[in-house]
């Protein structure tokens, strides 16, 4: 555990010392987002012989832009959980480039971004009418104001602003940011040094990682307990130990579903449960207890985990 002012990736090289002293381990392929990436980080991966598999920045790079412009006319491979994949090979590097278009990612990104363009606008049209009503005069002030609404809410991905000489505040969409924005939704780069690894076997690693966040954001989404400050060490260990405990459960449950033959994701089996509630009902001075009854999805997903119906605790037991 580290203290909360550390920086992500100043942890990397200490976690791998950790790891190399309590384990004796024959291969080893350290999996890590594009938070955790630096040279310094991968020149310590790479010690003893290790390999790695890392997600890259897709913006302000020109390593992943010159990946992508080599993907557009080269050969997918469908991946089996849909989408599509392809290697890459630059002239002068030794790494492996993977490039992923995934339809599960494009439709939460597009979301994302559709909300942030909605935030965007609606905080300029702020501005605007502030600045047309002799509220907001000054340059500056106008600058450091759109400014700051622009990083709040990745608004300089999409949109530009220009004050007219006669001190008018204007906004648009900026169309070639968009495009660009456009061009790389659904898609990430992954890099890897690793020789062995199939184009599916590394996607699906790198998906495992992304577990690992889901069972994180279980806590955080799913319980719907947070924010949560600590600032003891007993408090942080003891959410960690939740956290952790959120991220096995959550494969259990994945386990369980597989084993059931049900193609349904956790996000949706957790949103199927969510309607199913214990509620206690006073009338007349008697208390009943029951539960709301499961729809057909919630009903597959209790079968699943051997839960074939639910009984409230009490004297009283009903469903509604």
């Amino acid at each position: 555990m580290f203290e909360g002012h550390r920086a992500d990736r100043s942890t990397v090289r200490e976690v791998i010392g950790d790891v190399r002293r309590r384990f004796t381990l024959q291969r080893v392929v350290w999996v890590a987002d594009r938070g955790m990436v630096s040279e310094e980080n991968l020149r310590a991966m790479r010690e003893g012989g290790d390999r790695y598999l890392v997600g890259l920045v897709r913006r302000r790079s020109p390593l992943v832009q010159a990946v992508l412009q080599q993907a557009a006319g080269g050969t997918w491979q469908a991946l089996p959980e849909g989408g599509q994949a392809q290697e890459v090979h630059l002239p002068g590097h030794g790494d492996r480039y993977l490039v992923v278009h995934s339809p599960q990612r494009r439709s939460w990104e597009r979301q994302r971004r559709r909300e942030a363009m909605r935030r965007t606008r609606d905080a300029l049209r702020s501005v605007a009418q502030a600045v047309d009503s002799g509220r907001l005069r000054s340059p500056e002030k106008i600058g450091a104001r759109a400014g700051a609404i622009l990083h709040k809410y990745h608004g300089h991905r999409y949109f530009a602003w220009a004050l007219s000489p006669d001190g008018r505040f204007r906004f648009w969409v900026d169309r070639a940011k968009l495009r660009a924005e456009l061009r790389v939704e659904g898609t990430y780069v992954l890099q890897t040094n690793d020789p062995t690894l199939h184009v599916q076997q590394a996607v699906a690693a790198y998906k495992e990682l992304q577990t690992v966040g889901r069972g994180f954001r279980c806590l955080k989404d799913v319980l719907a307990i947070r924010p949560i400050y600590h600032r003891t060490e007993p408090k942080v260990r003891a959410h960690l130990f939740v956290a952790h405990l959120a991220l096995v459960l959550g494969v259990a449950l994945e386990k369980a579903l597989r084993r059931a033959g049900l193609a349904l994701s956790l996000d949706t089996a957790l949103e199927a449960l969510r309607p199913v509630r214990l509620v206690t009902l006073e009338l007349d001075g008697h208390q009943t207890r029951l539960i709301t009854k499961p729809t057909p999805h919630a009903q597959a997903v209790l079968k699943a985990v051997g839960l074939s119906r639910l009984t409230p605790p009490g004297p009283c037991s009903e469903i509604a």
